[in-house]
């Protein structure tokens, strides 16, 4: 790509989103942003690839481009010379295209800000990718099952149970469901194997010995189920589960044990037995195979939206 000579000299890439670039142009006829996409070719269509332009007033001195977000094409013309003040001047926001999607990863009662962003941005999005239920109805908004694993998938599979029940717990205490997996951990030290805070190996010897494990989600919200739930699951385990109230329509009940209050937990320990787990083993199975399409939240969304992904959808 050449630089355009008649938008001004001394020109240089600014990262915008993916394959999105910026080029700052300085000196006359006055700094500009021009913006586009880079092909998979790695060539620039000049008929399709130019997003927008955008000519810097600089009336009141000197321009240079600042960012405002790490992610979003939210930029901010820092003006600076002899008849300023150093002032610091928003501009509009560009590269509108329907290739921009966001992708929302953590609860909202976990993270809200990447929320209000995406609200507030929506326009520049052709797609909004979320399991949180509360925002689906908007045009732009799509539902995708956060699920993922840490487990390799060498790994997946019935193992040998040697044990009867665990629970992973990590130093985390900000959200509902991090204060729950304190709460069961303390109270029944001497009933459940207790995994976590990093001094314990792999997160596979946490689960795969065991007949069960205590799995709580961060945050309960409607279709949020994360790699807790996955990691747990691929391996036969029985997830003893607090999270998505709409988790059973994604995973066979009985491969599950779902509660709603620590209270419930007594009665769950004293019915745990080889023989439970042997009965639950059709189920056990079968939610091995319906885990394998959350395994990774990517393909997922790729199969589910080749919209998304124009003719790299065949491929």
């Amino acid at each position: 790509y050449e630089f355009d000579p008649t938008y001004g000299d001394n020109p240089f890439l600014i990262p915008v989103a993916g394959t999105v670039y910026a080029v700052f142009y300085g000196s006359v006829p006055g700094p500009t942003i021009k913006t586009f996409n880079i092909g998979n070719d790695g060539d620039i269509d000049e008929a399709t690839g130019i997003i927008d332009t955008l000519v810097l007033d600089t009336t009141g001195g000197y321009a240079q481009v600042v960012r405002l977000h790490p992610t979003l094409p939210v930029f901010a013309v820092a003006y600076s010379g002899p008849d300023t003040d150093g002032m610091i001047k928003t501009v509009q926001r560009f590269g509108r295209s329907d290739r921009n999607i966001a992708w929302l990863l953590e609860p909202h009662g976990l993270r809200p800000d990447p929320y209000h962003d995406a609200l507030e941005l929506e326009d520049y999005f052709g797609a909004v990718l979320t399991f949180d239920h509360r925002y689906l109805h908007r045009e732009k908004w799509r539902f995708y099952p956060f699920g993922g694993s840490w487990i390799h998938p060498n790994d997946w599979g019935l193992k040998g149970k040697t044990h009867i029940v665990s629970i992973l717990a990590s130093q985390k205490n900000t959200t509902e469901g991090h204060r729950l997996r304190h709460s069961v951990r303390y109270r029944y030290l001497d009933r459940i194997k207790n995994f976590g805070f990093g001094i314990y190996g792999p997160k596979l010897e946490a689960l795969a010995p065991f007949m069960y494990s205590v799995i709580i989600e961060s945050a309960r919200e409607e279709d949020y189920f994360s790699e807790k739930l996955i990691d747990c699951i691929c391996v036969g385990t029985v997830p003893i589960y607090w999270g998505s109230p709409k988790i059973t329509e994604h995973f066979e009940a009985e491969g599950m044990i779902v509660f709603q209050d620590i209270d419930e937990i007594d009665q769950i320990l004293g019915g745990l037995s080889a023989e439970d787990y042997a009965a639950r083993l059709p189920a056990i199975e079968k939610n091995i195979e319906l885990a394998k399409q959350y395994r990774c939240a990517e393909d997922w969304i790729f199969r589910a939206y080749p919209d998304l992904f124009g003719e790299n959808s065949n491929g």
